[in-house]
């Protein structure tokens, strides 16, 4: 009986073939600790029965001058197995448990992805009520300030880009690892994608086209910061002696240079 068991469980410790599931692992993982707690210290005691049987049976055997005994039931051959299936549990057990951690990193991953679907919809949503709502008031604003505007959107619309970017290599990971929902996952990435696209094309058709065909008063915003350098120079020479002077100075250098450019001069002399 106990060769036959550790016949049985030496074939189910070679299986590999896991679940894909974390639950139906930990399932497996539980076993595999009831095997070590419940059966084997069981099997422990009955190998221990045999060993001493043998020695009995041995002792009879050499004192009658008769061997009968099945090299299968011979204590050697019984302990050799024993040991090559509790080695095997230890390996599978191992292989479970690595399993588990592998399958719990991708559950990981998961519900990084979900909580990032999430967020990244809010923001979507978020950002077409307030691209329709500078759309509507375009014709109000300065045009510097709509551009400032649109260029707030558009950075937002780069950041939720470079999160679904990253949602979509989270999910090859998912797939690459089997993770039995990484399918899903990617249909609702891609369906993300696609609003995001949209909202895209929407920016460009209300706001960006528009706004290209508006003027932008910068000319006169240069005007206006010369006329205000220029009075501020002359409140300092009106107010200082020493701006005073050295206006006097620069008005000096500007007469001669004038002059020195209208002169005339003979043809000796080099130009």
């Amino acid at each position: 009986m106990l060769q036959t068991w550790i016949r049985e469980k030496s074939a189910v410790m070679s299986d590999r073939s896991f679940p894909s599931t974390l639950i139906e692992m930990k399932k497996l993982a539980a076993e595999s600790a009831r095997f070590r707690t419940d059966e084997v210290p069981a099997r422990q005691r009955d190998k221990t029965r045999l060993q001493q049987l043998f020695r009995d049976l041995q002792k009879y055997f050499e004192a009658v001058g008769e061997v009968d005994l099945d090299p299968e039931l011979h204590v050697d051959v019984i302990d050799r197995n024993w040991n090559r299936l509790m080695l095997a549990h230890q390996e599978r057990d191992q292989a479970i448990q690595d399993e588990i951690k592998r399958l719990e990193r991708l559950q990981r991953l998961a519900e990084k992805v979900h909580r990032e679907m999430k967020r990244c919809d809010s923001r979507l949503e978020d950002l077409e009520g307030r691209i329709l709502e500078e759309a509507r008031r375009l014709d109000r604003l300065h045009p510097l300030d709509a551009k400032h505007n649109v260029d707030v959107l558009e950075q937002e619309l780069r950041a939720v880009e470079e999160s679904i970017q990253s949602m979509f290599t989270d999910v090859t990971t998912l797939r690459e690892g089997r993770y039995p929902q990484a399918s899903d996952l990617h249909k609702r990435v891609q369906k993300l994608h696609q609003r995001w696209v949209s909202l895209r094309s929407l920016l460009h058709s209300k706001l960006i086209t528009p706004l290209s065909t508006l003027s932008f008063p910068v000319v006169e915003e240069r005007t206006v910061t010369r006329q205000t350098h220029t009075v501020m120079e002359t409140r300092l020479v009106d107010t200082n002696t020493h701006f005073r002077a050295l206006q006097d100075a620069i008005e000096w250098c500007r007469t001669k240079l004038k002059q020195i450019q209208e002169a005339e001069y003979g043809s000796d002399l080099n130009s």
